[in-house]
């Protein structure tokens, strides 16, 4: 069931088919179903030194570098400074959406939607 949820997130959040998942009753078959998740991620983003054994043995630190890329890659491509800020949103940064801003940076994607999430608290 796991197997199967990863790769229905993964079709929800990227908004593509992967394609239908083996049945995930062997090791083999859920390998085989990383393996699709990791070669569709492998086409929208460089995705090095990770393969299914690493996601099915549970190394930390390569699966949640893996979640990392992922977030970046779905997550951020909808942030647009002129779409985060207005100034309705935050008064006191007007001139936050010129072009100067660079949201193909994950860290001024990730702190352009904090800002504008708690801009309200300010």
């Amino acid at each position: 069931m796991m197997i199967q949820e990863r790769h229905n997130l993964l079709e929800i959040i990227s908004r593509q088919l992967i394609g239908k998942p083996n049945r995930r009753n062997l090791r083999v078959q859920k390998a085989e179903n990383i393996n699709k998740c990791l070669q569709f991620l492998r086409t929208k983003v460089i995705v090095e030194n990770i393969g299914a054994e690493d996601i099915m043995d549970g190394n930390r630190r390569l699966t949640l570098g893996l979640i990392w890329t992922i977030i970046r890659l779905f997550t951020f491509r909808d942030i647009k400074p002129d779409t985060v800020f207005s100034s309705t949103n935050i008064p006191h940064m007007e001139g936050a959406a010129d072009k100067s801003i660079d949201t193909n940076s994950a860290a001024n994607a990730l702190l352009l939607w904090c800002q504008s999430k708690t801009a309200e608290y300010v």
